[in-house]
């Protein structure tokens, strides 16, 4: 599994819950950081959005080196956005399970709506880590052509 590196601009705090088990619980215990991938421009030019399970809560700008285990296509006040859900190096994602269906992602339209207050989210599908690096992989080179930066 690659690593990445994500610069957090907000967390959600984690209430109480077990760190282990299924998304339920690890959604109740351990906090959500959204932000972007430091090194990934998608086809707008803008980066790449990304959620990462945190065991604490990290202060704004901080970056994290995690793992994307999916990619999800979020309805977020009625607009798609492709975000990669990423867990720390060490976190096994098999708990994580099938997010496409609508019981299985309300622990995380929920940790979503705790980051983002005022908006509605519902995931509409979710893609293995396989569909993520092949974004990633994309964005990658976009970073890369349009920056000039090494690759």
């Amino acid at each position: 599994m690659s690593t990445i590196t994500v610069s957090v601009h907000r967390t959600a705090g984690a209430g109480p819950g077990s760190a282990h088990g299924d998304l339920t619980q690890r959604m109740s215990g351990y906090a959500l950081g959204s932000g972007t991938i430091t090194d990934a421009l998608g086809p707008d030019g803008r980066q790449v959005k990304a959620l990462v399970l945190l065991r604490e809560p990290a202060l704004p700008g901080i970056e994290v080196t995690a793992c994307p285990v999916k990619l999800l296509h979020l309805h977020l006040d009625g607009a798609a956005h492709p975000v990669v859900l990423c867990l720390l190096p060490d976190q096994d994602p098999a708990p994580l399970g099938d997010l496409s269906h609508p019981a299985a992602n309300e622990p995380l339209c929920e940790a979503v709506h705790r980051l983002h207050g005022e908006h509605v989210c519902v995931v509409l599908d979710s893609q293995d880590a396989a569909c993520a690096e092949a974004i990633l992989d994309r964005a990658r080179a976009e970073f890369r052509a349009l920056t000039g930066a090494p690759g």
